[in-house]
């Protein structure tokens, strides 16, 4: 039995379309501990919560590596290019969409995705309900919203964005070459 650990990102520049990524980790819940403490050692003084976008070049490069050392885990990726004027939250929607009856085909029965506004966490059960009610996912998976700082698992997805991300827009390829065949990745 697995569980999947979600994130996202709006990788962007001046020199790639808009695209909406969203990452999900599987691992299975009798392994995840050991990776949580794994992802703690990272952490500088004053850090609540590792987060891609704060680290430098080289801290980024050890963390891809780590994670890319995990062999208890599986990463699914799922990207949306979009035109420049369709909301995010509708490229939120379709990314999830696909990811949720991905997870679903793999048996992934629970999924933790970090929590935003009261709002958007409330669209996003809307959102599974919704795909229950069109048989997409079967009434055994659900999603909680947990606070970033709360799951070190969490972490992981962001890291697997952020080196997508990078590659993506040209800023550098290498994080993403890291840990590239460990990501099976669905474009939408």
């Amino acid at each position: 039995m697995w569980h999947a650990w979600l994130d996202e990102s709006e990788p962007g520049s001046p020199c790639a379309s808009p695209a909406y990524v969203l990452a999900g980790v599987l691992c299975s819940p009798e392994d995840v501990e050991p990776v949580r403490e794994g992802m703690k050692l990272f952490l500088l003084r004053g850090q609540r919560k590792l987060h891609w976008r704060d680290e430098s070049p080289d801290r980024r490069q050890k963390i891809v590596e780590a994670v890319a050392g995990y062999s208890c885990l599986e990463h699914i990726l799922v990207v949306r290019v979009g035109k420049p004027d369709e909301p995010s939250e509708r490229r939120r929607r379709l990314c999830l969409e696909r990811m949720l009856y991905e997870l679903n085909r793999l048996e992934v029965w629970h999924v933790y995705l970090e929590a935003r506004a009261r709002g958007q966490n409330k669209a996003d059960r809307g959102m599974l309900d919704a795909l229950r009610a069109r048989k997409i996912v079967g009434h055994r998976l659900r999603i909680d919203h947990v606070p970033g700082p709360a799951d070190a698992a969490l972490w992981i997805p962001d890291v697997i964005c952020g080196a997508f991300g990078a590659s993506y827009t040209g800023r550098d390829d290498a994080f993403w070459q890291s840990i590239r065949t460990k990501v099976e990745v669905h474009s939408i």
